[in-house]
């Protein structure tokens, strides 16, 4: 009888837990911070893909392939090497704003992308491009460090639709960079009796300087609305600090970890909680701490998955070692499943814009740079 008595009072906390989850308040996003978020991912989807549209026409500018066949390695390597180097230096940067902060990371990551578009944009040899590429991979590490920095500005009720908007930033940089890098590159070409001046000299500045100009708005972005976290004990200067000593965070819990450990999951606890109504000591046998309380199982179970439930919210999971935490199977997961859907996406961004341009006598489109970067345009609005 008594088995049967807990059974029904576990399967009826159980159901309140869930009930009680489904009926929370989604917390409101911070919204400035958001967007500061978004502009730094729009300009980092912007710098990988601005180059695709008329890679193959500067290669050939600069004159490095003895033969048109030998155009899509060096294509290749000027497109890699941005990303290359950028996943070289990941870690450094995110063990850098662990300890000085994301925001002022993010500042200096974006500052330096802008330098080494200067050095990329007016280069006139291969050698010079390809050293401004792999300047702007290794100086900005943005991408593990908007994560981190998203993560922990929202909570479990917001944290969903706050990396939900990323993609669509990643997206609207997509069909912008190409549409850009191809409309706007080697002007004196493709628009001609228009006296171009310094773009004549350096066919593939004005392109560039559309992604300078975000790249700077973005930098004042993330200097005015984004929030270092307030419980956490990074230090640094007043430009980094928040714009107003009276902004708070959207989430009280901010830096918990986001992956907890498999090999011990959390369950639905049914014991109650130290400190909360149950811990109480009870009255002895037949007698009530409230005359006018009723005494039922369905009340003592409500009580016991409110006390569970604010245990569950508030009870951070233990701390992992960095080997943990990239070899858990989620982290894995993951891992793969981006790795895998990038690897398709990028291939297609480097192959096409190869064939597109490569001459029709040797199995090629044709295209113009224009017309390579309409086409990645379309193809980016399916993101």
């Amino acid at each position: 009888f008594f088995r049967l008595v807990l059974f029904a009072m576990s399967r009826t906390t159980r159901k309140l837990n869930l009930k009680l989850k489904s009926q929370r308040k989604e917390t409101p996003l911070p919204r400035g911070q958001v967007v500061a978020v978004l502009a730094v991912q729009l300009v980092e989807a912007f710098q990988v893909n601005i180059i695709f549209p008329f890679v193959v026409f500067m290669i050939r500018d600069f004159g490095v392939a003895e033969r048109e066949e030998d155009v899509g390695r060096y294509a290749g390597a000027m497109a890699a090497s941005f990303c290359l180097a950028q996943f070289a230096s990941s870690f450094i940067w995110g063990y850098c704003s662990d300890g000085i902060g994301r925001k002022r990371c993010i500042v200096l990551g974006t500052s330096g992308v802008f330098l080494a578009t200067v050095i990329f944009a007016t280069s006139r040899s291969f050698t010079q491009a390809l050293a401004g590429r792999i300047l702007a991979g290794l100086l900005n590490g943005n991408v593990g460090i908007l994560k981190s920095f998203l993560a922990e500005i929202t909570d479990s009720t917001n944290r969903g639709r706050a990396f939900s908007l990323m993609p669509l930033a990643w997206g609207l940089g997509c069909v912008f960079a190409p549409m850009a890098g191809g409309l706007l590159s080697r002007p004196a070409i493709q628009y001609p009796g228009i006296p171009w001046g310094i773009f004549e000299t350096f066919p593939y500045l004005l392109p560039c300087c559309v992604a300078l100009l975000l790249q700077g708005v973005t930098v004042l972005l993330v200097i005015f609305l984004m929030v270092e976290p307030e419980n956490d004990s990074r230090s640094g200067s007043a430009l980094f600090k928040s714009p107003s000593s009276k902004a708070s965070l959207a989430s009280p819990r901010s830096g918990s970890p986001l992956l907890k450990d498999p090999e011990s999951p959390v369950q639905e606890l049914e014991s109650p909680v130290e400190g909360s109504v149950d811990a109480v000591p009870s009255w002895p046998p037949g007698r009530k701490a409230d005359p006018e309380a009723p005494d039922t199982a369905d009340t003592a179970a409500s009580v016991t998955a409110t006390a569970n439930f604010q245990r569950l919210e508030d009870e951070d999971a233990a701390p992992q070692s960095f080997r943990q935490v990239i070899l858990s199977r989620k982290c894995v997961t993951t891992m793969l499943a981006y790795g895998s859907l990038a690897l398709i996406y990028v291939v297609f961004e480097e192959m096409f814009p190869v064939l597109a341009a490569t001459p029709s006598s040797l199995g090629g489109l044709d295209y113009s740079s224009a017309q390579v970067g309409s086409c990645l345009s379309i193809a980016g609005i399916t993101l």
